[in-house]
């Protein structure tokens, strides 16, 4: 049990999901919206429950996917029922990570984006609520454990110490060996995953310390991350197995806990940890000048001088190791921790990516093929020359990504944010593109012909010598775009909007420009048609169309 639950109100809630579940009216879309209700019942009435605590809290939350908005603010309790009410649960629902705490910075009661909802009391005691999941019939694919021991000024007491030199020495040997800091990472890191907001407490923390060696703590956890990579750890003897020498002090401590971590948990959960902490560091020297060029993190190791990985699936393996904590292992720990990560080169074909953070990531040349990205965050990421034949890219943030000469074969981008990405000459040939929004996209001499364009967002875009021979542009908004030189044979633009398009040089042999379902194309003033070719062979033009460019009936 933890602190302050009462039986009665779990019960309580209990019973409100089960009268939700019987009722004849229930329909899956709104079985959320109900769990999220009764979630909230809950975290108010806790929130009522703490009289011993004062009445003002901080809240902070954020957005685990796209854009990651953060916030932070001091709150009365009913100030606090009142946002969680009108702000957060209308557009996000359970799709946020939202803590809420004391004045002292005590977490009072969390949720997070998986759907958990945690009590806490006390830094010390985090513990997550079981079986509720199982109560609506959702499968839970990721029973991580609930973290107990990640008090963040220890950790930071911890990390301190790893970068000591030893004294009246400004370089040479650290006071603690490799093997001594390879185990207080397991011993602090083997027992569940670091959460975005422990991660920045600590990073705080961190520069609050004028004099800090971050390129020092970068070596050292890259030098743990290697040898854990390589298996050193786990397939070591006895006397220097970090994994089993603390899984024995887990079973001594917690011997009356239903807890059970094995070899493998603790050993992904150290892993999985430390690599977290590798991209934040590679983040933060990113935006040091001073630092740019010595802290930079690969997770599958730099390219050689063929511009190849000698080991380009090492993520990839990792990915499959990390399901040992749950089916999800990797993404639920690692995925909103991936934001400007290095991937260039690396195979991670097959993968579930879903949601994923990869904005800003340098992804040029990875073999993406057939992975499971959707919704993911990819706005302003680099995927020059990847390979996505197959991948899944619904409902995608890809604004301002770069996607030249990328492999698109087969790919599924409907529903995705596609804003200002670049396309130039890419074949999009059996690309789902429905409901995408490819506003201001550079689509120059891209390969289209044949493609569904149906009600496609298109304003703004740059079309300029491109190929849409024989595509559906039906309804389609292409007002603003310029579609100078593009080819239009055969296509079909029955109610398509060109209001202020640029179709000069177009061609336009057979072209539909009017059908029974979808009428007039519509246009204005400032389109322009200067130097249209295959204009008298279009099919359907209308009048007043025909009156203003002169053409014989």
């Amino acid at each position: 049990m933890f602190p302050g639950y009462e039986i009665k109100q779990r019960n309580r809630l209990v019973h409100n999901l089960k009268k939700i579940k019987s009722s004849s009216s229930l329909k899956s879309d709104n079985l959320s919206c109900k769990w999220t209700e009764i979630s909230l019942e809950f975290c108010c009435s806790k929130l009522s429950d703490l009289s011993d605590l004062q009445d003002e809290f901080y809240v902070f939350y954020e957005h685990p996917v796209h854009e990651f908005k953060h916030k932070l603010f001091k709150a009365s309790r009913n100030e606090v029922t009142g946002f969680i009410k009108e702000e957060i649960l209308p557009e996000e629902g359970m799709g946020l990570d939202m803590t809420i705490y004391s004045l002292d910075m005590k977490t009072i009661i969390a949720f997070n984006h998986d759907g958990d909802i945690f009590l806490v009391r006390d830094s010390s005691q985090y513990k997550r609520l079981e079986n509720w999941e199982e109560m609506v019939d959702k499968k839970n694919e990721d029973n991580l454990v609930s973290i107990e021991d990640y008090d963040p000024k220890r950790i930071v007491t911890s990390i301190q110490n790893w970068t000591k030199l030893k004294q009246q020495q400004k370089q040479g040997e650290y006071q603690l060996s490799n093997e001594d800091v390879a185990w207080q990472v397991y011993d602090l890191f083997g027992v569940g995953r670091l959460t975005p907001k422990i991660v920045e407490y600590v990073l705080r923390l961190l520069m609050e310390i004028e004099t800090f060696d971050y390129l020092a703590l970068f070596q050292r956890l890259q030098e743990v991350y290697y040898s854990w990579c390589a298996g050193d750890y786990i397939d070591a003897s006895p006397n220097k197995n970090y994994p089993l020498k603390k899984m024995l002090a887990l079973q001594e401590r917690m011997a009356d806990s239903q807890l059970a971590l094995g070899l493998r948990q603790i050993d992904v959960y150290t892993g999985l940890n430390v690599t977290i902490l590798l991209l934040e560091l590679h983040r933060y020297g990113q935006d040091k000048a001073e630092l740019r060029d010595k802290i930079k993190f690969y997770p599958c190791g730099q390219l050689n001088n063929d511009g190849k990985l000698e080991d380009s699936t090492k993520l990839l393996r990792i990915i499959g190791y990390s399901s040992c904590v749950g089916v999800l292992g990797f993404l639920n720990i690692v995925g909103t921790f991936l934001a400007g990560v290095n991937l260039s080169g690396v195979n991670l074909s097959g993968a579930n990516l879903k949601r994923a953070n990869f904005k800003h990531a340098n992804l040029i040349g990875a073999d993406l093929s057939c992975v499971n990205l959707s919704d993911a965050g990819l706005k302003d990421s680099d995927l020059k020359d990847t390979d996505l034949r197959g991948a899944e890219l619904k409902g995608a943030n890809l604004s301002g990504a770069n996607l030249s000469r990328a492999n698109l074969n087969c790919t599924n981008l409907s529903g995705a944010n596609l804003s200002r990405a670049n396309f130039s000459r890419v074949n999009l040939v059996d690309v789902e593109l429905i409901e995408a929004c490819l506003s201001g996209a550079n689509l120059s001499r891209a390969n289209l012909s044949g493609t569904n364009l149906s009600c496609v967002n298109l304003s703004r875009a740059n079309l300029s010598g491109t190929n849409l021979s024989d595509a559906n542009l039906k309804g389609t908004n292409l007002s603003g775009a310029n579609l100078n030189g593009a080819i239009l044979n055969r296509t079909n633009l029955s109610g398509a909007n060109l209001r202020g398009a640029n179709l000069n040089g177009a061609i336009l042999n057979r072209t539909i420009l009017n059908d029974e379902i979808w009428g007039d194309i519509c246009w204005d003033e400032r389109t322009q048609w200067e130097g249209l070719r295959g204009l008298k062979t279009a099919i359907n033009i209308p009048d007043q169309l025909k009156q203003e460019l002169a053409l014989a009936n």
